[in-house]
């Protein structure tokens, strides 16, 4: 996510303001509720490598609200970039995150907790970057192939 006024907002000729098609919007791909924000919502579609770096690179955090997610490579993808991690508690997620530390989970399907996460990220930058800053060390530590592949090598 990216809000005006943070460190990295600007995708759009207006800083942290992306426009969404009125197409998209008429297709009836978000409720209409969220049409007073539709200037703040992109559409992307499939992205290339370096077109998903541009994203990472211009946001604060990283939402990842899934019902169900067997391993989350996104939320390793986020935490590459340094971004502070907010997820759903399950699956992959809840299993890569360590709440509080290297990211925050709520409840999965809870739009009052997915809310509550994201709003302590934004009111407090500090503890959103030690967030990202801790993520962003455990990766390489933990979740790259060489330390999996090692890791399993132990047990057997």
């Amino acid at each position: 996510m990216c809000f005006p006024g943070h460190r990295r907002c600007d995708l759009s000729s207006r800083a942290g303001i992306v426009t969404a098609t009125e197409r998209k919007w008429n297709r009836g791909y978000c409720p209409r509720q969220l049409y007073p924000f539709r200037a703040q919502i992109k559409f992307t579609g499939w992205l290339t490598p370096n077109e998903m770096a541009k994203w990472y690179l211009a946001a604060d955090i990283l939402v990842v609200p899934s019902w169900y997610e067997p391993f989350g490579m996104v939320i390793l993808e986020g935490m590459l970039y340094g971004l502070a991690v907010a997820a759903s508690a399950v699956g992959g997620p809840a299993e890569i995150l360590d709440n509080g530390r290297t990211g925050v989970l709520f409840a999965p399907r809870d739009g009052a907790a997915l809310a509550e996460a994201v709003l302590r990220l934004v009111k407090d930058p500090e503890r959103t970057a030690r967030i990202g800053e801790a993520g962003a060390r455990e990766v390489p530590e933990k979740w790259l192939w060489p330390r999996i592949f090692e890791k399993d090598a132990l047990r057997l």
